[in-house]
């Protein structure tokens, strides 16, 4: 099965929401070449408490993401109603880097 590639802009070693969200806009970084590793299903709480604090340590990110080949391998950590984030541990145990795909439309976007 062939993942599809997506173009996320990611923050590097972002500390909050505010972090996440000015870093990770479309003109303010490089679009990368991204596939889905994998899947996190969260819940509010769950999600609120990512996005406050991503680089403390979380365990479900351990060992995970970096690069195949050219293609930046991250986890998307979805919540009903909120944005969909790609996380790049980069084998490390914190959202190294936390970026959101750029879409072409913008009101596609969730406000949080």
């Amino acid at each position: 099965m062939v993942r599809e590639i997506i173009q996320v802009v990611y923050a590097r070693k972002p500390v909050d929401w505010h972090e996440i969200e000015s870093g990770s806009r479309p003109d303010c970084g490089e679009t990368i070449p991204t596939q889905v590793s994998e899947t996190r299903e969260t819940t509010e709480a769950e999600y609120n408490a990512f996005i406050a604090r991503p680089l403390a340590k979380r365990e479900w990110l351990a060992g995970k993401g970096g690069y195949q080949g050219n293609i930046k391998q991250a986890i998307a950590l979805v919540c009903p109603g909120r944005e969909t984030l790609y996380v790049d541990p980069s084998g490390s145990d914190y959202g190294r880097y936390v970026g959101r795909a750029v879409v072409a439309d913008k009101e596609q976007r969730n406000e949080h």
